[in-house]
């Protein structure tokens, strides 16, 4: 629940992960997916953000960084978010 971003190794298939991962898609966390293969990630979730490092933690490591990089920046956008609320009486 504190968690500002996550990022979830669905490598395997874990019934856990995708549990964990659709209760923090439920919790409107920024979710990154991870795997070695991307036969692991399910068919409901391909539209979603994933990276596959095929098994090499050097790729993984250049395209967390980015990722990271990219999602500090878009929750620093989403505070700046405003709106208005006009009421009629």
């Amino acid at each position: 629940d504190a968690a500002d971003f996550i990022i979830a190794d669905m490598t395997g298939k874990n019934p856990n992960v995708f549990y964990e991962v659709g209760y923090a898609h439920a919790k409107d966390k920024i979710c990154t997916l991870i795997t070695q293969k991307a036969d692991d990630i399910p068919f409901d979730l391909k539209h979603h953000r994933h990276l596959v490092y095929d098994g090499s933690i050097t790729n993984l490591k250049k395209m967390l960084g980015a990722d990271i990089e990219w999602v500090k920046s878009e929750i620093e956008r989403q505070k700046t978010i405003t709106f208005e609320v006009n009421t009629r009486t």
